[in-house]
């Protein structure tokens, strides 16, 4: 595949940070920003920085939440939020995910569901956050209700659903509002 302008400059920021931390001198440097001009391919540019590319981490597992058989599982408070959580609630299993507290430093969180035989999934989200449920599919009497109505902060998590509604029920909503005294 050829090269292209951003996979170049990406290369050169990594063989200039690789000079930066005394792995590369500054003769090996020019020789291969030179190359790097000339390369036409983007193997040819991998080439350029295999030996001072340090190695990306693996992907963490996705957190298995299982609920079966008339079994419940919460998260709710003060929790990590992992980029990945994959969800399966069956047989009368009840799983509810509450985000409102959770610390969540990332910008996109990816939840894959199966909720089947009546096992509900309910997740509860803080104001601003986008959801996409449009990755769910929905067999038999399952159901999908995202009552989310604020509109997104683009600054906020984006929470995307994929997955599978067989005869159970997948909602997320807001937390409610706090109700206002008379007085």
């Amino acid at each position: 595949m050829r090269a292209s302008e951003t996979e170049r400059e990406r290369v050169a920021e990594v063989l200039q940070q690789a000079y930066v931390e005394g792995r590369l001198d500054l003769a090996l440097l020019h020789e291969r920003l030179d190359a790097l001009w000339q390369a036409a391919t983007h193997d040819d540019l991998t080439a350029l920085a295999r030996d001072v590319t340090p190695p990306s981490a693996p992907e963490p597992a996705p957190m298995e939440l299982r609920a079966g058989h008339n079994a419940r599982v919460r998260k709710e408070g003060r929790w990590p939020v992992p980029q990945r959580i994959r969800a399966v609630a069956e047989k009368d299993g009840r799983i509810h995910l509450d985000f409102t507290q959770a610390h969540c430093p990332h910008r996109e969180v990816v939840v894959e569901t199966a909720c089947v035989s009546n096992g509900p999934i309910t997740l509860v989200v803080p104001r601003g956050w986008a959801v996409h449920t449009d990755a769910i599919a929905i067999r038999g009497n399952g159901k999908v209700v995202n009552d989310t109505t604020y509109p997104a902060d683009p600054a906020a998590t984006t929470l995307r659903l994929s997955g599978i509604a067989d005869r159970g029920r997948i909602k997320v909503s807001h937390p409610p509002q706090p109700r206002r005294r008379k007085g």
